[in-house]
């Protein structure tokens, strides 16, 4: 997903959230939201998500959330 120019959000909360125009790395906390990274051909990006990555096949070893 790469963007020409800073993208603004609302987040879930109302909070306003810009997004830099070019997104090097991405941290997935949820494993729905890894296999979305992947889905959307990131999955290079990806610097860090959790131990529970099990529907795709398992990704490169990365950063994972919760490890010691």
């Amino acid at each position: 997903m790469r963007f020409l120019v800073p993208q603004p959000f609302t987040d879930e909360i109302g909070r306003h959230v810009e997004v830099p125009a070019t997104v090097k790395r991405i941290v997935s906390l949820a494993p729905n939201l890894t296999e979305i990274v992947f889905a959307l051909g990131e999955g290079d990006r990806l610097a860090g998500d959790t131990d529970f990555f099990i529907i795709l096949p398992k990704p490169p070893k990365k950063n994972h959330g919760g490890d010691p």
